[in-house]
């Protein structure tokens, strides 16, 4: 694997989206009519590493466009404390680009013995999580080489959505989506932009990451991405909890990257920006928004897209190239963190 490996990889997502919309949306279909006919009230979702953060974003989906409560699970509640939670009435999804912890399994595995709908969402579907479940969610990636997952993450995002807008009968978001791959190449037409952008702050050894509603997830995982291909000490925030008691350790020349599309979260990503340079911090922002481009320090430009719901699959790439070409400058591998592989197998 290389650096030009993952590069390649980030700069195909959108066929990936493209193919898997062509390829699973019937299958979403089918699946929001058993939930439907069940009359299922719950999903319960289970991932770790980057497939959490596309359950965090899937929960937002759902809650707000599906209007199905859900929680995320404790996987270490099934195998460690050997736990059962009353699963039966629930949708249970597991989510993982391997499908092979043993941990999402063991979720999956006790919802179908109560009876639950069980679903896996994976880009193997032979894997030990997709012979576990009901119903299999292929994500059409392609074999991914590079250890930082990108078009995996991106295919998990699109399933989600394309779920969701399946289970909440939207049809304006099925239609974003399937425009969804031409609005992702005008993000990687601005990989000029956030090159520079990573150049300008190629000292950065440690920052925070901002967003609100669907981009929580986002700000989780451009921090992951941050640590893995850059090695920056890049931790996540919602925006309110970041008001209430880390913006203290904000002091002058604090990086504070902010996931700021133009939807209804922007007011509160533009006072943000502000509290944190009357504090003396570093604005970074990731925006559609020429007011709030004036704020920060470095701004760039990403398109918000044709539906809020789907702007964190356009700030997900934008954040991947500037993590990306932020380990360059600093002359690091970022398709080879250290110390990690591809797969990781958690019990």
């Amino acid at each position: 694997m290389s650096e030009q490996t993952l590069h390649a990889e980030i700069a195909e997502q959108p066929q990936v989206v493209a193919r898997l919309l062509e390829r699973e949306e019937a299958a979403a279909r089918a699946l929001a009519r058993e939930v439907h006919e069940r009359d299922l009230e719950l999903v319960v979702i289970a991932a770790r590493g980057t497939s959490d953060h596309a359950a965090v974003y899937l929960r937002y989906l759902l809650e707000t466009l599906a209007g199905l409560p859900v929680s995320l699970a404790a996987p270490s509640v099934y195998t460690l404390y050997h736990g059962t939670p009353r699963l039966r009435r629930a949708l249970v999804i597991g989510i993982s680009q391997s499908g092979q912890s043993e941990d999402i399994r063991a979720v999956i595995q006790e919802g179908r013995r109560q009876g639950a709908s069980t679903v896996a969402i994976t880009n193997d579907p032979d894997s030990p999580l997709a012979r576990s479940a009901d119903w299999v969610l292929f994500l059409h990636a392609g074999q991914e080489q590079s250890i930082p997952a990108t078009k995996t993450y991106l295919a998990e995002l699109t399933m989600g959505a394309l779920l969701a807008g399946a289970l909440g009968e939207q049809p304006e978001l099925i239609r974003a989506l399937r425009l969804l791959p031409v609005d992702l190449e005008r993000v990687l037409a601005r990989e000029d932009d956030l090159a520079a952008a990573a150049a300008a702050h190629s000292a950065m050894e440690r920052c925070l990451v901002l967003g609100r509603g669907y981009n929580y997830a986002t700000a989780y995982e451009l921090a992951l991405k941050l640590k893995e291909m850059a090695y920056v000490s890049a931790e996540p925030y919602a925006v309110p909890d970041f008001l209430h008691g880390p913006i203290v350790i904000v002091e002058e020349g604090y990086p504070i990257l902010l996931v700021a599309p133009n939807d209804r979260t922007l007011p509160n990503l533009h006072g943000v920006a502000l509290a944190t340079r009357d504090k003396g911090g570093t604005v970074i922002a990731l925006c559609d928004s020429p007011e709030l481009a004036q704020i920060a320090h470095t701004a760039v430009a990403i398109p918000s897209g044709r539906h809020e719901a789907l702007s964190p699959l356009g700030y997900a790439i934008a954040g991947q190239l500037f993590a990306f070409h932020l380990a360059r400058a600093n002359q690091l591998d970022p398709s080879a963190p250290r110390g990690l592989g591809k797969v990781t197998n958690t019990r």
